[in-house]
């Protein structure tokens, strides 16, 4: 039996597919977004309920509570105890919030410091860091509604996080509510998280942070953070980046709804760390439209699936056929991994940006070429020769691509087509699956495309 036959499955990825419920399209969503604004380095704000009874969020609680148990039941310790900590650090932010106002003190604004420590690490070994600050947005009877926004940087380091916290943050208070302290002594990752500290000026504090952190003011970030997606030297840049985000979250829809292989669910992941990190890297994808970008994330998808599932390793095209995977034509899916490889190789922003607070990077060939040597030194002629012959006897992969005009008959039974808009090729149809009743508002023929693959 194999030693890591019994090993528990660890944290190594920015997304787990199996973690998703197809019926909560939002929260893939949510994700894929924040996803996209860490690979890009632009600030994001997600907006968290306070009640006056200390409540936190009911939906971020549960998000996290369920990332904890999941985590639990694979048997990583390590990442149960991150997120735990993280959770720890939002509802130490409740009660300095809670605190104030029973005080009759102006709410205050938190500053909450995540370092990745050992845990948010790519498998080249980088890493950023990310700092969260909670500003209130309005008050209500029950509570108030906060913003709270992410803002990642490059890798600061304990020490640099701890020391910003002392400059700008009322710590000696910070340590009464909480009845904790804190000092050099006991700092870590998880220490620092579950920290959160007050601002010490209401005023000049937000500019304070802006400015620590490489940011040139809160104004800026409060406008990249309204329009996360946009690129001022490219005027294609949000469309074609809105493109990304829906492309992405549709299909990982369809991979969670079908029940796709674990394989299938990891290229998924890879394609889109890469396809955003070559986004980020502002060189590549410039001035693309959304229907290039479409065919761009098209290559990049099948590229990973032919390298997690090793297609360009096998002798003949036999046996990548019964893969039962669609790879389209391997002599140009191997032309596509020698571009993207080459554009790892010689953008640095598009490989820096593989790395994110949430770990993870994309496929096996961005760094080095020949980092996969049985991919790289294979016989590919050979191998597209072997396709060309398997498909000239007649056995030529097949799809419903509905181009002949008429719309395809959608894929679930329990879907409920109807006329509307789809936001997959931002057209009028007749058979969209809409949000409220279920589906991810695609037509048919977009969700044939987006649900394929094996």
């Amino acid at each position: 039996m194999s030693p890591e036959y019994n090993r528990p499955e660890l944290f190594d990825s920015d997304f787990d597919l199996d973690f998703y419920d197809p019926r909560n399209l939002s929260e893939v969503e949510t994700h894929v977004r924040a996803f996209f604004g860490e690979k890009l380095m632009r600030p994001r704000r997600e907006e968290l309920w306070v009640g006056r009874d200390g409540t936190l969020d009911p939906n971020y609680v549960q998000m996290m509570e369920k990332s904890i148990d999941y985590w639990r039941l694979k048997g990583d310790e390590r990442a149960v105890s991150r997120f735990e900590k993280e959770l720890e650090g939002a509802r130490n932010a409740v009660n300095l919030i809670i605190a104030s106002a029973e005080l009759g003190e102006p709410l205050p604004i938190v500053i909450n410091a995540s370092d990745p420590g050992d845990f948010y690490v790519d498998k080249n070994g980088k890493k950023k860091s990310a700092t969260f600050v909670w500003v209130k947005d309005s008050t209500e009877v029950s509570g108030w509604k906060y913003y709270v926004y992410s803002l990642p940087t490059n890798y600061i380091g304990l020490e640099k996080h701890w020391e910003i916290l002392k400059e700008i943050g009322d710590i000696q208070r910070t340590q009464e509510i909480l009845k904790n302290i804190l000092d050099e002594t006991q700092l870590d990752a998880d220490s620092l998280i579950a920290f959160p500290v007050i601002l010490t000026s209401l005023i000049q504090g937000l500019d304070d942070i802006a400015l620590k952190l490489g940011y040139p003011s809160w104004d800026e970030i409060e406008k990249m953070a309204d329009d996360q997606l946009a690129m001022e030297e490219d005027a294609t840049a949000k469309e074609r980046r809105e493109k990304i985000v829906i492309e992405f979250t549709a299909r990982i829809f369809y991979a969670v709804k079908d029940g796709k292989p674990s394989q299938y669910k990891k290229a998924l992941v890879a394609a889109m760390s890469d396809t955003m990190s070559l986004e980020a890297g502002s060189r590549d994808y410039l001035g693309l439209n959304r229907t290039k970008i479409e065919e761009e994330i098209d290559k990049n998808v099948r590229l990973a699936l032919a390298v997690e599932y090793r297609a360009f390793e096998k002798r003949s095209y036999y046996e990548v056929h019964e893969l039962g995977v669609s790879f389209g034509d391997l002599g140009d899916l191997y032309k596509h991994y020698q571009w993207v490889s080459k554009a790892f190789n010689t953008n640095p922003l598009a490989s820096e940006a593989r790395a994110t607070g949430c770990g993870g990077s994309g496929v096996n060939y961005g760094l080095d070429t020949y980092s996969n040597r049985d991919f790289a030194f294979r016989d590919v002629d050979s191998l597209v020769e072997s396709q060309r012959y398997f498909e000239s006897r007649g056995l030529r992969e097949t799809t419903t691509s509905g181009n002949d005009g008429e719309e395809p008959e959608g894929r679930y039974k329990e879907g409920i087509y109807k006329p509307g808009h789809c936001r997959a090729c931002d057209t009028d149809r007749k058979k969209v699956w809409h949000k409220e009743d279920g589906g991810c508002d695609c037509c048919t023929t977009c969700e044939h495309r987006l649900a394929g693959g094996d």
